[in-house]
């Protein structure tokens, strides 16, 4: 069970991949809090927000990278 994440750690620089993926991560999560205070406070109402969001979403999804 803890078999691939000790093969990760015996890796050479395993710390510096952990800590990129978590300040990602984390910028990600601050950008999407800030997004939703932003535009709330721009005058939109949560519906407009969630619509907007929820479409842009799906095209996104379905486009792909």
């Amino acid at each position: 069970m803890t078999g691939p994440f000790t093969d990760f750690m015996r890796r050479p620089l395993w710390l510096v991949i952990v800590i990129f993926i978590v300040g990602y991560k984390l910028g990600e999560a601050l950008a999407g809090v800030w997004q939703r205070r932003f535009t709330s406070r721009s005058g939109f109402r949560s519906a407009e927000i969630a619509a907007v969001s929820k479409l842009v979403g799906f095209f996104a999804t379905v486009a792909g990278p």
